[in-house]
């Protein structure tokens, strides 16, 4: 009898300890679900965005921005994205304000910068740095740009770099402005400019350089690094306008024209005309 008294004790903490356990097991393996969830959630909450090539923006003219960078949004959720920085770039720059992503789409984030060429121009710029929000909440993403920045890079260089120094016989000839930054890029690769060793200056971008009414009359000279014209006739700028601007040759032979100051044109700081010389002086027909 007593032995029954021992044993019922013990049976009955026994049964309790395997219900207690066969709970506390639920819960462990319940809350252990949860963990693996928070931390896929946590892990998924960074969008896998991907960006493009940085570009000029085309109505830089009418809107002020220069360059655009494509960002494109494969969630099934529209996003929001801020640009942050270039990885190594250090020229302060503006971003229009939060663009949004629609759905398996490319968005845009419009942009400026005007180097103040304090430090050496970058040759790259590896990467970018986004800040996305959606649904999921806010993250901050790194992607490498495809192909290293180079429209920035190029911008940057054009506006500080030190290139060999332009002298009056050296510039005579015809120049196709092949890459302008700034309001007037519109005339990439249709603007031409002729110099001729007399100090005479004509440009036209509709084709009629040679044809005895283009559509600027000018003089030019040099002065230093600086390259002053002053208008004579032209169909935008009065006659006696005068615009400067620094010129110099980079690396590849091209003419960088960078604005300064003047009358007409009435540029920015930090337009630049990059022009590939496509005619020299001799032989051609006698200028106004």
């Amino acid at each position: 009898m007593s032995d029954r008294r021992v044993w019922l004790p013990v049976a009955v903490v026994a049964a309790v300890g395997l219900v207690v356990g066969l709970v506390v097991g639920v819960l462990v393996v319940g809350h252990t679900d949860l963990v693996s969830t928070g931390a896929a959630k946590e892990g998924a909450s960074e969008p896998s965005v991907g960006v493009g090539a940085i570009q000029q923006y085309p109505l830089r003219a009418s809107t002020g921005w220069d360059f655009e960078l494509p960002v494109h949004n494969p969630t099934n959720d529209p996003l929001q994205a801020d640009l942050l920085s270039f990885a190594g770039y250090v020229t302060p720059f503006k971003a229009d304000r939060t663009s949004r992503l629609e759905p398996h789409a490319w968005g845009m984030i419009r942009f400026s910068a005007t180097p103040s060429c304090d430090v050496a121009p970058l040759t790259s710029v590896s990467s970018v740095r986004l800040r996305i929000s959606g649904t999921g909440g806010r993250s901050e993403v790194t992607r490498a740009l495809p192909d290293s920045g180079r429209a920035l890079v190029e911008h940057d260089a054009a506006v500080c770099g030190v290139g060999s120094p332009v002298h009056p016989g050296d510039l005579a000839g015809v120049w196709l402005v092949e890459r302008a930054y700034g309001p007037d890029m519109y005339l990439a690769g249709s603007y031409l400019m002729r110099f001729t060793r007399d100090g005479s200056f004509e440009a036209d971008a509709d084709g009629r350089l040679f044809s005895g009414d283009p559509a600027v009359r000018s003089t030019y000279r040099i002065r230093d690094e600086l390259l002053e014209i002053t208008t004579r006739n032209s169909s935008g700028c009065g006659s006696g306008t005068l615009a400067t601007w620094r010129a110099s040759y980079d690396a590849a032979g091209r003419l960088v024209m960078v604005y300064v100051n003047g009358d007409c044109p009435e540029g920015d700081q930090g337009d630049v005309w990059v022009a590939r010389r496509v005619l020299h002086d001799e032989g051609l027909p006698r200028g106004d």
